[in-house]
């Protein structure tokens, strides 16, 4: 409605424009609704075209992680097909049984410490020993 006014009415109408603005779309109201409800199937199609096109989009990028993660995995299984064999021959019982006697030395192992403790202090008075009896002897 205002579209059509000559620009030097416009500003003088500017000041009604929200009123009369808000007046033409309440008598077209029920052309706005039939309109609506019309087209309404096109913007739910909109919808659904937007969510299929997020969805292969996920797809596509799932597909090149995929490959990319294939890629890598047949890499990493062609390196290891050219190590060499390991030479380690333990099973699982051979280990429980090493672990079992490790466990059982553990305290004869405590002991050998603190014997090699009580061994060098031993050692140390011994020396300290020593060369008091030599300077005793030298003093003489």
């Amino acid at each position: 409605m205002l579209a059509y006014l000559p620009a030097r009415r416009c500003a003088r109408a500017s000041a009604r424009a929200p009123c009369a603005l808000s007046s033409s779309v309440r008598l077209n109201w029920p052309i706005w609704a039939q309109w609506l409800a019309a087209h309404e199937r096109f913007r739910l199609w909109g919808q659904e075209i937007a969510g299929w096109r997020a969805q292969f989009s996920q797809l596509t990028r799932d597909k090149q992680q995929l490959t990319a993660q294939s890629t890598r995995l047949a890499t990493l299984r062609q390196k290891l097909a050219t190590l060499p064999a390991s030479p380690l021959t333990l099973s699982a019982d051979d280990v429980a049984a090493a672990i079992e006697q490790q466990t059982q030395s553990r305290p004869l192992r405590q002991r050998l410490i603190s014997l090699h403790e009580q061994h060098q202090l031993l050692r140390k008075r011994l020396r300290q020993n020593a060369e008091s009896v030599q300077q005793a002897q030298a003093s003489r």
